[in-house]
């Protein structure tokens, strides 16, 4: 039975420091493509898609077609990320076409500094509900009583 508990334990460490360590390379992702150019244009919509969350609230996805200001550059069926329910049929909006994060929406609205914030936060959480799991479930003490079984004793030669 022991086993299986310690097994159950390590999975659940394993998984919690997985997600955790892929909240910290999505706020790297995020920072590092904060300083990508944005590339203004024009976002008009071609359809409107709405769901009822489970508190029932309506979530409205915007879909549609973006030019650049140029006309060089023309992202068909993308999703507007910032609408609201006042967002007109015709809005500036940005992209930035060489990144990971956002090669296939476009923003009406600039982020702020705290939305780099958020993969980080999640990630502390994450790491916090770790550490207290193992003080809970005894595995801190466990370590910290091997760790002094095999370290030498003061006065002991070597």
């Amino acid at each position: 039975m022991g086993g299986v508990l310690l097994l159950g334990r390590s999975v659940v460490y394993v998984l919690v420091l997985a997600l955790a360590w892929l909240a910290v390379s999505w706020g790297v992702t995020a920072v590092e493509e904060r300083g990508e150019p944005q590339r203004w244009g024009t976002f008009t919509t071609e359809r409107t898609e709405t769901t009822t969350g489970r508190n029932g609230t309506e979530l409205r996805t915007v879909y549609g077609r973006w030019v650049s200001n140029d006309g060089a550059l023309v992202l068909p069926d993308v999703e507007l990320v910032d609408a609201t329910e006042e967002t007109a049929e015709i809005v500036p909006a940005y992209t930035r076409p060489t990144t990971v994060l956002d090669d296939e929406v476009v923003h009406q609205v600039a982020p702020g500094w705290w939305s780099l914030l958020v993969p980080f936060l999640v990630a502390a959480l994450f790491l916090g509900w770790t550490v207290e799991r193992a003080w809970a479930w005894g595995d801190v003490a466990a370590v910290a009583s091997v760790v002094r079984r095999r370290s030498p004793s003061p006065g002991s030669p070597g």
